[in-house]
Parts: C-alpha cells; structure tokens; sequence
C-alpha cells in the first residue's frame, strides 16, 4: 500500500482535462473511489492501482505520492534550508550605494511590480475562460440486467459537476410502465405515475438510490425501460441525458446472479456491495442475498413468483 497526494491528483486530472470517469475506467476503480482519493489529503491505495493511475496522469508513480516531512522541511529540520534573517538585508546594502543612479536602484522593484500585474492579468483571463467553458457533468445510472417479476431491485444514478458553484441542479427520472417506486435515498419527489425527481448542488458528487419493483406482465414486455436527464441552473433547459444502462429484462433469474447460472457467486456478491452499497437501509434484503450465495443456487417459482434457496 502507498500513500498519494490527494490534491496533486486532481490537479494534474484537471491540466490533463480528464474526467473523473475516464480516469476511474483506466485504473479500474469507480468515479467515487478517484472523488474520495483527491478529496483525501494523502489517501493509501493499493501499489498496482498507484502504478495505473500515474501512467493514466502521465507523470512518473513517485510524482503523485503523498510528501513526507522530509519533503516539507528539508532533510536537517524545518531551518535547514533557510537563510539568515540578515542576509537579504545586507545583499541589498552592499547592492545600493550612494554612486548608484536613481533609476539603477528602482528597476528591480519596477520589474517585480510587472511580474506581480502580468501574474494577476493572467489569472483573470483563466478565470473569464473558464467561466465560458462548457460544464464538464457526468451522470451515470448502475443497474441490474435483469430482475425476477415482482421481485425489488436496487438503481443507483451518481452526478458529479467538476465546477464548483452554488447553483442547483435536478434529475429526473422516469420509470417504465408497470415499474413503481419502493423507497429512496434521498426522498424523490413524485411529479407523477412514474415520474421521480431529486434536488442537489452543483460541484458535489451527487448519490441517489432507489428501489424499484416491475410488476408481472408490465406492460407485457420483455423488457422495460428506463430514461432520466440531469438540468442545472446555469444550464438552462439544456439537459443532459443520464447514461449507462436504461433497461431490465424481466426473467425468471435473481438480479444479483449476473452470468444468470443460478447461483451467486463470490464475485457477484461483491458487486452487490460495490455497486449499490446502501441500499439495504431502504429495505434491499441483503442478508438473504448472503443466505442465496452460501447455498448451492437457487430456483423460480412461477407460481409463488418468488425464488427458493437451495440447500
């Protein structure tokens, strides 16, 4: 395990102009592992994804380690480096001297005053840029495949504006017919049959969950889908459109089991807990998902429209 420097991570990301998804897609971590990593002031990551996450900020693994002691106060202590409190004091007496012309002594104050204009003019203009610059905003939905009819599955959307600000945004999100609302973190606001709406900031990472339920033949499809936008207030009406997946296939198979084989295995419970972490405060039975994966598999009932945990 190595310790790196939360704030030199996000700052090469930002002069590389990546996101946090692309750079969470190369070490192979989610975008919230990369926004807790830089909010933390020296986080500890495992070495390989250390070594991943320098060659995806271009920049040899050392320059992103997090600085020890040594780093900030020199080798010999916090003095070592420093000068006598007299020396610049006596540079510049020996520098002025009464046979120095006037403009001989004022030119270098008048070049550090230039420097100290041309350093603020530059910040200026970064910041008008900036200020032009398209919102860089990232919405993704994680969601099952596929889930039992009847049966509740997890949905987690994450929202994440790289721009700080204290406007506000909101998502939207419509479920399919047939499909209701069970529970949700935070409350949703219900606009209508269907209809799910949530409030936030701009510049935070964003986290909604919610329990869905498909009832049996909705709408006699095979598969339902789900659509959702993201607005924010300096936006407009300008909308962005909630990516990853937006449909679930009803089938006889648990929305945990994702190679659909029956049986939940370790990795698949792993998942569960990465990807929708949290839920179970809603009501999401996780322990029985648990119960599921130290069995030998499951089973459909079609009749009971339930599963069964095989022994």
């Amino acid at each position: 395990m190595v310790q790196i420097s939360g704030g030199r991570i996000r700052r090469l990301r930002e002069e590389l102009e990546l996101t946090q998804l692309y750079l969470a897609t190369s070490v192979g971590v989610t975008t919230e592992t990369i926004s807790r990593w830089e909010r933390t002031q020296a986080p500890t990551i495992k070495k390989e994804n250390w070594l991943r996450l320098a060659k995806a900020l271009e920049v040899a693994p050392d320059e992103i380690l997090a600085p020890g002691p040594e780093d900030v106060h020199g080798a010999n202590g916090p003095a070592a480096d420093l000068p006598a409190l007299d020396q610049p004091v006596k540079a510049e007496a020996a520098a002025v001297s009464p046979g120095l012309g006037f403009w001989q002594r004022v030119w270098p104050w008048a070049g550090l005053g230039a420097l100290i204009m041309l350093v603020l003019l530059f910040w200026l203009v970064r910041s008008y840029l900036l200020g032009l610059a398209p919102l860089q905003v990232e919405a993704w939905r994680i969601m099952p495949a596929h889930t039992g009819a009847g049966q509740i599955f997890p949905v987690v959307i994450r929202v994440a504006a790289d721009q700080n600000s204290s406007s506000s945004l909101l998502v939207r999100e419509e479920l399919p017919p047939g499909c209701v609302l069970v529970a949700s973190q935070p409350r949703a606001l219900e606009a209508g049959t269907g209809q799910l709406k949530w409030l936030g900031r701009e510049g935070e990472v964003m986290r909604v969950v919610y329990l869905a339920r498909c009832e049996p033949g909705a709408g006699d499809q095979a598969l339902a889908s789900f659509s959702g936008s993201v607005l924010l207030r300096r936006d407009g009406s300008h909308e962005r459109t909630i990516q990853g997946l937006a449909r679930i296939e009803i089938a006889p198979y648990h929305w945990a089991d994702q190679d659909r084989n029956h049986q939940i295995s370790d990795e698949e419970v792993l998942a569960v807990y990465d990807d929708f972490g949290g839920a179970e405060v809603l009501g999401l039975d996780v322990e029985w998902i648990e119960e599921m994966w130290l069995g030998s598999g499951y089973r459909w009932l079609p009749e009971q429209q339930t599963f069964e945990i095989l022994p």
